[in-house]
């Protein structure tokens, strides 16, 4: 505002002071210089005593007309100075309205770091009240330390004017309840000041869902690869079982059999490690079966005892009359396993791991007692520790996935989702109870089954042998395809074997009116899987096909295909598993 407009019509207390004085000396010099003139001009008196009386009315006149002239200008200017101070409120309010409601956190910084303006979201984002921070609290004490030097740097270059100085960045805040929190910040200064205002936004939801999204990625490119991993590692151990269980009836000591069933054990131990990888990242559910949970439980205690610290002491109560449960006895290995290396995880200076089982009937007097259960019989497994216990605030995030309160690179996060999967498969329920520094119970309720037949054993049967069915054997695994072809015609099957797809559609060809029934793998070099199949369905629409593979999801891939497909058989399998289902295709 230029002097002349600053003079006319400023609104300020010095201005509107000056003004009247700068008017009143005006009025009061032209008074002074003309007054006389003017009033002998209009009376013309003609004595002393009458100038002197014209002066005393002259003095009168002067000082009534100053003060209404005073009285007009102080109105007009308390008006001007009534409505700037209202018009200064009103900005004030505008502004401090704009400050707390932008949805974003702001601080004014100033020269020393010192802040000394901030708003509500800012009070939400650290949990400090404006009273502990403003004019009391240095910007730097919110800082993480690794961003710490280079946040003094930008804030000093920014005072140098620097212009290569970003103006939005993200750091990482440390609050109140010394959490780390993600910030993206885009500050400037203000304009004539050395203060600094800056805008904060909490991205640290965003950052987690970002990791939670990668690590998905990576869970299924886990999966992905899986299947394929899955496949080979079922086709290198399908030879090993079938030619474990062919070695059985030729051998007669007691070590040889025992030094047998270690291997046959460990194959099958092999199988179920790749279904385990299976059962989360392509949410495969396996099959379910008829189980006994102590046979489970044993086992697990035994894998506990060989590999846990010896500070941590294990008590394992299984009743002998425990009711039995249809499941996957993987994946229920696996849930127990996940839990108990977090209690082992939790007892870092020892204690005692509780496994423990028990038959339960919940019915409408104790349905209090197991809520999201309906009403029935169940087997309820608890493992128990005496470890730091889960703290209230994190319970409810315990099956998120990815969520750990390890140390990165420590845990993924995936332990208890993969329970929490496995008890939904197995319409079952999981139950968590915790006291800090007392430890935690978890409780896996699984609905039991036949409960009126629990005693009755499962007694083997002597597989059924063939009655000189012709069959064709396509595998590109050599071994699989010659322990096939032994183990058939050992059990009265003629066989034919072939070592692709192209040879084996052309074997078909040439004796496809003797071939009863057609066992080929689902992937395979020079005609394989569904046009292998499209092709010998051309060549007689009544051709019987069983599948035999290595992969896990095969039999939903071909479903469209039902006949000339008749069954599928999940590799490796055991000679009684292959001769029972053959028969049972067969005979119909």
């Amino acid at each position: 505002m230029k002097p002349l407009d600053k003079f006319l019509y400023g609104s300020g207390t010095k201005t509107v002071a000056f003004r009247i004085t700068i008017i009143y000396a005006i009025l009061g010099s032209l008074w002074i210089a003309y007054s006389d003139q003017f009033l002998i001009s209009i009376f013309k008196p003609d004595t002393v005593s009458e100038y002197a009386l014209l002066q005393t009315y002259k003095g009168w006149f002067f000082i009534l007309l100053t003060s209404t002239i005073l009285f007009f200008l102080i109105i007009n200017n308390v008006k001007k100075l009534r409505y700037s101070e209202t018009l200064r409120h009103q900005t004030e309010r505008e502004y401090r309205t704009i400050f707390e409601n932008t949805g974003t956190a702001i601080v004014i910084i100033e020269a020393d770091m010192t802040i000394s303006l901030v708003n509500d979201k800012f009070v939400e984002i650290t949990g400090y009240e404006k009273t502990e921070v403003e004019g009391k609290r240095k910007w730097i004490e919110f800082i993480h330390q690794d961003d710490l030097t280079k946040m003094i740097e930008y804030h000093r270059e920014r005072r140098n004017k620097n212009d290569d100085i970003p103006s939005n960045y993200e750091f990482r805040l440390i609050n109140k309840n010394n959490e780390i929190r993600h910030i993206l910040i885009s500050i400037a200064l203000i304009s004539g000041t050395q203060q600094s205002i800056a805008s904060l936004i909490d991205i640290t939801e965003k950052k987690d869902l970002e990791a939670n999204y990668l690590r998905a990625q990576r869970m299924e490119s886990i999966g992905t690869l899986s299947s394929g991993i899955a496949h080979d590692l079922n086709n290198i151990l399908a030879p090993i079982m079938l030619t474990v269980e062919a070695l059985k009836n030729s051998i007669a000591d007691k070590k040889g059999e025992r030094l047998l069933q270690i291997t046959k054990s460990s194959a099958q131990r092999g199988s179920e490690l790749v279904n385990q990888i299976l059962t989360f990242s392509r949410g495969i559910q396996g099959d379910h079966l008829e189980i006994q949970p102590r046979n489970v439980m044993q086992e697990i205690g035994q894998i506990i005892q060989a590999t846990f610290p010896k500070s941590i002491h294990l008590e394992l109560h299984i009743p002998k009359d425990l009711w039995w449960i249809s499941g996957n006895t993987t994946q229920i290995h696996q849930a127990l396993l996940n839990i108990c290396v977090n209690a082992r995880d939790a007892m870092p200076d020892g204690g005692t791991l509780r496994i423990q089982a028990e038959n339960i009937t919940i019915h409408a007097e104790n349905e209090h007692h197991h809520t999201n259960l309906e009403q029935g019989s169940y087997v309820l497994l608890s493992i128990s520790d005496t470890g730091t216990g889960i703290p209230d605030e994190i319970t409810d995030k315990l099956f998120s996935p990815f969520f750990t309160t390890k140390e990165e690179g420590e845990g993924t996060g995936l332990g208890l989702p993969t329970v929490e999967f496995i008890m939904r498969n197995h319409n079952g329920s999981i139950k968590v109870e915790s006291e800090q520094d007392k430890g935690s119970t978890f409780k896996l309720y699984f609905p039991a089954i036949d409960v009126e037949h629990t005693g009755k054993e499962i007694h083997t049967k002597t597989p059924p042998q063939g009655k000189g069915e012709h069959l064709l054997v396509i595998d590109d695994e050599v071994a699989i395809c010659e322990m096939i072809s032994e183990i058939l015609s050992s059990n009265n099957y003629n066989v034919m074997t072939a070592k692709d797809g192209a040879e084996g559609l052309a074997k078909y060809m040439k004796h496809k009116d003797k071939i009863d029934l057609i066992l080929t793998d689902s992937n395979m070099p020079y005609l394989g899987g569904e046009k292998l199949i499209r092709s010998l369905k051309d060549a007689n629409p009544d051709v019987k096909i069983f599948i035999t593979t290595g992969s896990q999801e095969i039999k939903k891939q071909l479903q469209h295909l039902q006949p000339p497909v008749v069954g599928y058989l999940q590799k490796p399998y055991t000679t009684h598993t292959l001769l029972n289902q053959l028969r049972e295709i067969l005979n119909s």
